[in-house]
């Protein structure tokens, strides 16, 4: 279970006195994507391949899906040749 923290701050309308209000709201959140990730060492060159599975019943659309490697990797785009 999660659970997500809204606090609002503001001024009360005829004193004039700083309010604030802070609520806690409990959700369950289901994870919609399943990423895996696999490594390969050639000629001291790392290639790292993800997979990223929609796991959902319905079905879902990404805009922009971007690999950031942590320093100091750095990562190079690479495309399957069209069939």
């Amino acid at each position: 279970m999660d659970r997500l923290r809204v606090g609002v701050s503001y001024l009360d309308p005829l004193t004039n006195e700083p309010k604030s209000l802070r609520k806690f709201y409990r959700f369950q959140v289901l994870n919609p994507l399943t990423i895996t990730f696999k490594h390969v060492l050639i000629q001291d060159i790392s290639f790292v391949e993800a997979k990223i599975q929609n796991i959902t019943q319905i079905p879902l659309h990404a805009d922009t899906i971007v690999f950031v490697p942590s320093p100091p990797f750095e990562a190079q785009q690479l495309t399957a040749p069209d069939k």
